[in-house]
């Protein structure tokens, strides 16, 4: 499973997850100050989760009405 923490992840869950051997990327290591859209967008392209504790992903993710991997 691969997924992508939002900036608004704390870091021990990013860690966490890597020491149980996730495929984990953090926004804030790879995307930091990006907008939304361009968030979801690395997501979808490499099949991430997304991880976020952003309301507003949800309401994207149906505008877009397209397939996405998933957000927690």
């Amino acid at each position: 499973m691969k997924f992508l923490a939002d900036e608004n992840v704390e870091w021990p869950v990013v860690l966490h997850l890597r020491s149980q051997n996730y495929d984990v990327l953090s926004v804030k290591e790879v995307l930091a100050g990006s907008q939304d859209e361009e968030i979801l967008y690395r997501a979808e392209k490499e099949s991430r989760i997304l991880l976020t504790n952003d309301l507003d992903f949800g309401r994207l993710i149906l505008q877009q009405k397209k397939g996405f991997p998933g957000v927690v």
